[in-house]
């Protein structure tokens, strides 16, 4: 994949790039670490699987009131905590995402601790 600087635009080699007798595809995004990456530097931060994977265990272990909060918190961050910092690997790091992965974890952790903040 060509990354260009922000001020430029991608332009596709003349000659396709070979290395060891093998020529290098040129690809507008790619998957690494759960997220897509793609040449004008959009990053798919992974909060969709994150919550996809928060959403799957809903109704299995969220709402079961049979199960203590301590093995509650203990699967969310294996499961989905441990996926999404895994998936934020690929990210440049700037406030709005550390506020984005805050936002989220405090959204997680009031379903799981059954706290509604509804204002009246």
């Amino acid at each position: 994949m060509l990354q260009p600087s922000p001020s430029q635009t991608v332009n596709v080699p003349p000659s396709p790039i070979i290395i060891n007798h093998t020529e290098i595809k040129t690809v507008e995004k790619f998957c690494y670490l759960g997220s897509t990456v793609t040449n004008s530097g959009s990053l798919d931060t992974g909060d969709a699987k994150a919550s996809a994977d928060f959403g799957r265990l809903s109704e299995l272990l969220w709402q079961d009131h049979g199960r203590r909060l301590s093995t509650k918190i203990a699967v969310y961050r294996v499961v989905v905590l441990s996926a999404l910092l895994y998936r934020s690997e690929t990210w440049t790091m700037y406030l709005w995402h550390i506020q984005q992965l805050e936002q989220f974890h405090q959204r997680c952790l009031r379903k799981i601790c059954n706290i509604n903040l509804q204002v009246l």
